[in-house]
């Protein structure tokens, strides 16, 4: 089993800096997601994990092994690094079959033609590809082509497995599946596994935990309960969940002040922030104490259905609720658990309804 620990990884490409003192510990066999917006760092990061690309500053342990220490000048060039990496492309070899990508990286590491042979079947066997051995990528579907590349990173039966948006490249429903398979296989195989994407259903799908980075720089890291239910500012709040958070801002003349009992005073701000999912409401008759909405908009979407709203204010807001709510409907709303953040951002309580 594999511990990871990076510390204080910075990098700079001429003055554009990409990473930002970034620190944070893998444990062994963990599935652990790194979930950002595009331009936020996330790849970069893998490259240098995987020994593509070298920081400017900080330090990595893999498995109680130094393979970077920037002050100390350690480098340990990827090939010696025991890292398998599964790119967005896939990068298959096309005029290969998919038995010779896979022994690809076996043939370098100068085995032996027996002893590629058995590691092969083995590792095809583990993924139900054995049948395609002897086909060429183009004759293989997405899915078959994914399992090629997992195999041929999973052969040198490496300490770390790295995942750069491999779904990405997949339709919505063998995506699912392809999800599916890849996280039995890690638990299976016990492999400490690093997948980066910019989508949260895939980081939520096979995250133990998730890294949240913008702009080269860490926001929060927890299981995929903690980011969704404790957000630590309204950019996690409104980058996480689907539909996002609804996030109004309000002052201390705001009629929402009296209907729900909040003023920015008890914070001592001017200004604050509050936040409610979508699903977190309850819909009552008229009180005081409720948000008179005006249904906008509505989608049937079965059991799950999604409405905008317009609220005081001419706010508008998302509603997701079992009941269909017709357009041009009026109802009263209750937010059952709000989130309170303040004018920078930071989420400073979470009030849940009685």
């Amino acid at each position: 089993m594999t511990e990871i620990i990076v510390e204080n990884i910075s990098k700079r490409f001429k003055n554009f800096e990409a990473l930002k003192k970034i620190s944070f510990k893998v444990s062994s066999g963990d599935f652990f997601a790194i979930l950002g917006p595009s331009g936020s760092g996330k790849t970069t990061l893998l490259r240098i994990l995987s020994g593509i690309e070298r920081p400017d500053e900080g330090r990595i342990i893999i498995d109680e092994e130094v393979v970077v220490d920037v002050k100390k000048k350690i480098f340990v060039p990827p090939q010696r690094r025991k890292v398998g990496m599964v790119f967005q492309s896939w990068a298959l070899y096309p005029n290969m079959k998919a038995y010779d990508n896979i022994a690809f990286p076996l043939r370098v590491m100068g085995l032996s033609k027996e002893e590629i042979e058995k590691r092969v079947k083995e590792v095809a066997n583990v993924l139900g590809i054995s049948d395609v051995l002897e086909k060429y990528p183009s004759q293989l579907s997405g899915g078959q082509q994914q399992r090629v590349a997992l195999a041929r990173a999973l052969v040198k039966q490496p300490k770390l497995l790295l995942l750069d948006e491999p779904f990405s490249n997949l339709d919505a429903r063998i995506r699912i599946t392809a999800r599916e398979y890849v996280k039995k296989i890690q638990r299976e195989l016990g492999i400490t596994t690093i997948l980066v994407t910019h989508d949260q259903a895939d980081a939520f799908a096979v995250g133990d935990k998730i890294m949240v980075i913008r702009s080269g720089v860490i926001v929060q890291i927890g299981t995929p309960q903690e980011l969704y239910e404790y957000p630590m500012d309204l950019f996690v709040a409104d980058f996480i969940g689907e539909p996002p958070m609804n996030i109004i801002k309000i002052s201390r003349e705001d009629p929402l002040v009296k209907i729900l009992n909040i003023d920015p005073k008890q914070y001592e701000e001017d200004i604050i922030y509050i936040g409610f999912r979508p699903g977190d409401i309850e819909i009552l008759k008229e009180s005081e104490k409720c948000i008179e909405t005006f249904i906008e908009h509505s989608e049937y979407q079965g059991v799950r259905n999604l409405s905008i709203g317009n609220i005081v204010g001419e706010r508008r807001i998302k509603l997701v609720t079992e009941k269909f709510l017709k357009p041009g409907e009026r109802i009263c709303i209750k937010p059952i658990k709000i989130h309170i953040f303040n004018h920078d951002g930071r989420r400073i309580d979470t009030i849940q309804s009685k």
